[in-house]
């Protein structure tokens, strides 16, 4: 309920704020100059905008009940686990930037760099053994979760405000597990285990870009038919006795992200509200778990989702 409130309220910012956007109505073209829309005070390729238009930063809170899970299986098992899966909430503020770069009239280079401020949160991991019987334990879990990213913006004649984008993203992604509460599983208070992703996520996709003087309104959205970079684990049973470690690379999968942002000019700052959904699924068909004396590949699995709901401020110099 919470999650549909927050984007209950963002939707109705964004219709506020966007409201006055004259080109909304079909009037008019935002200029490419400024990617977000054209603001008061700043004319596309003149000064004060010119080459480096002003940064626009992002502060949201991103909350998902299905969050991050990770698992894989193995029919022949690794000491008696056939099939493991850890998930776990993901919650936390992101504090964002992006840096438009007018190259040309119909070309803006986007950089941008977020970074979440996570909350403490739970995770679960349940085992299956090779006979079916079920075990878990569940961690105390400490993220760390950013991305940066390219983004080359297209203007085209095609459609009036239609813009095509190609680009890439680092997305790093690590997560520390530490005061399991085992049931059915061997375990000890002082176990630990860590994980971490990196991927390289490449980028295509389309924007619609609306305004006026005095408002816009963006909606674009990117995506992959796959993802590729690295995910390493590690966890220890008992204490470290038996420790097992997993490696593996992304081969497949798919990356999706929608979008939408508003801004109004409001007291020489232009001051809007963002929605953002994205969703990773990874494969690792490929995943070698290796623990003392043995070592199985699984078949495995990585998937996040991801809603973000705040607002952004933008201030010409």
């Amino acid at each position: 309920m919470k999650r549909v409130a927050l984007v209950a309220v963002a939707a109705a910012a964004l219709l506020w704020i966007a409201a006055p956007a004259n080109a909304f109505l079909g009037t008019g073209l935002l200029p490419f100059g400024d990617f977000f829309g054209p603001r008061q005070g700043c004319a596309p390729y003149q000064s004060p905008c010119g080459l480096i238009a002003p940064p626009v930063v992002y502060v949201g809170w991103n909350d998902d009940r299905r969050g991050i899970s990770f698992g894989g299986g193995n029919a022949a098992g690794l000491n008696g686990v056939a099939r493991f899966e850890q998930q776990q909430r993901l919650r936390g503020v992101w504090l964002g930037v992006t840096q438009p770069l007018n190259l040309s009239e119909n070309l803006t280079i986007l950089g941008s760099g977020w970074y979440l401020f996570p909350e403490g949160i739970e995770s679960t991991e349940i085992y299956v053994s090779t006979a079916g019987a079920q075990s878990y334990r569940t961690w105390t879990v400490t993220d760390e979760w950013w991305f940066v990213e390219g983004l080359a913006a297209i203007r085209t004649g095609f459609l009036s405000g239609f813009s095509l984008l190609a680009g890439v993203r680092y997305d790093y992604f690590y997560s520390k597990f530490s005061n399991p509460v085992a049931v059915g599983i061997p375990s000890s208070p002082s176990d630990e285990g860590n994980a971490t992703s990196e991927a390289i996520i490449p980028l295509l996709g389309a924007q619609y870009a609306y305004g006026s003087p005095v408002s816009s309104l963006t909606v674009r959205v990117v995506g992959f038919p796959t993802v590729t970079g690295s995910f390493r684990a590690r966890e220890n049973f008992v204490a470290g006795v038996s420790p097992d470690d997993g490696s593996g690379n992304y081969d497949g999968g798919y990356f999706l992200e929608v979008f939408s942002e508003a801004s109004r000019r409001i007291a020489g700052a232009n001051i809007g509200a963002f929605v953002r959904w994205n969703a990773v699924h990874g494969k690792l068909p490929a995943f070698d778990v290796s623990a003392p004396g043995v070592s199985r590949t699984f078949d495995a699995n990585l998937d996040r989702h991801s809603w973000t709901v705040g607002g952004t401020i933008s201030i010409g110099f």
